[in-house]
């Protein structure tokens, strides 16, 4: 009797699916999940666009408060301080020449702004304008005032129609190069070449009026020196971006006007106020606005900024006031009704070439 093999047969399970109930659920706990991963994400998203946009913010303020400080602090330096200043320049009264009044300040709504930057300046702020030697200073080491020329120790960096400060402790001279020769160490600063041009060859003081080409002879000695002459703006205008408002640099170059500069966005507004020495004393007895101010006495400056985020990064929009060197500035005039934080400035800075040191 033969045995069949025996072959067990697996028994086949039934397989059973998911059950509408727990494809609902699953789907709800999944969008659940994922609106908390979204939620975390734009939450993630917004604290980086608010820690982003303050520190850029601070950073604006920053550099603009420090610029605009040493600059401002820095008026009227002539090198070795001395009493006198023979301007020779032609077009003494224009902002970039007159260094009678080295601070001179402009009052939004007020004032009347120089036509070189009236047109980039933001309705209702204030504008600057700072002249001083610069920073590097070259040594005399000849003055020959009859050939109008003067050997230095070094013609690097000067240039042909570069406006110069020559200094001792006697006296000042502005004056503008009409030739640089390297090969000699010599500058000189004739009448007749250049913009605005010399009105005297001689650089001695008083400057005779109405100005001769000979001028008032005057030597300087070893001790004196040449510095480059500076004249800078500093006003808000529209940012390049065009989505908000810049602190600008306009700076004099060759005895000209130069381009524009952008140096920090986001400063939305710059109020100023000019500290007077009413009494001789060397200390300010008064704060007055551009328009009220006698610059020929103020010995410091009250500077106020009001700086914002660049970019919208509030939930709602601003409409508060600030104030900023006693200038309360409201939503929609003194800044502009959006979303963006702002942050309210305001410094006193010393003149260090004015008053009491």
């Amino acid at each position: 009797m033969s045995m069949r093999p025996n072959h067990s047969i697996p028994r086949v399970r039934r397989s059973h699916g998911f059950t509408l109930t727990e494809v609902m659920v699953a789907i709800a706990i999944s969008i659940i999940l994922m609106l908390g991963v979204m939620q975390i994400f734009a939450s993630s998203k917004r604290s980086y666009r608010l820690d982003d946009g303050l520190a850029r913010a601070q950073e604006n303020a920053r550099y603009a408060v420090t610029t605009l400080s040493q600059e401002i602090r820095m008026a009227g330096y002539i090198g070795c301080r001395a009493s006198k200043v023979a301007n020779v320049l032609n077009n003494t009264t224009s902002w970039m020449f007159d260094f009678d009044t080295p601070l001179q300040g402009f009052e939004g709504g007020a004032s009347t702004f120089p036509t070189d930057f009236a047109s980039k300046v933001i309705a209702g702020t204030d504008a600057v304008v700072v002249l001083r030697g610069g920073d590097k200073q070259y040594k005399i080491t000849q003055d020959n005032p009859n050939a109008a020329s003067m050997k230095l120790n070094t013609t690097d960096g000067l240039s042909q129609y570069d406006i110069v400060m020559v200094s001792d402790c006697n006296q000042a001279s502005i004056t503008q190069i009409t030739n640089v020769q390297s090969s000699t160490l010599t500058i000189t600063h004739q009448t007749g070449l250049g913009t605005p041009g010399n009105c005297a060859k001689g650089l001695g003081s008083p400057v005779p009026s109405p100005c001769t080409p000979n001028g008032t002879t005057y030597t300087y000695g070893l001790n004196g020196g040449v510095l480059k002459y500076t004249a800078t703006a500093f006003y808000i205008g529209q940012s390049t971006s065009g989505s908000g408002r810049s602190l600008f640099r306009l700076a004099m170059d060759k005895g000209v006007a130069g381009t524009p500069e952008e140096l920090a966005e986001g400063v939305e507004n710059m109020q100023i106020l000019y500290g007077e020495d009413t009494n001789a004393d060397g200390l300010a007895d008064r704060y007055v606005t551009a328009d009220n101010a006698n610059f020929k006495n103020v010995v410091s400056v009250r500077l106020g900024l009001l700086v914002d985020t660049t970019t919208d990064v509030a939930s709602r929009d601003d409409t508060q006031s600030y104030t900023i060197a006693d200038t309360t500035l409201a939503a929609g005039t003194g800044h502009a009704v959006d979303k963006r934080l702002r942050f309210p400035i305001t410094t006193t800075i010393k003149l260090r070439n004015r008053g009491s040191m």
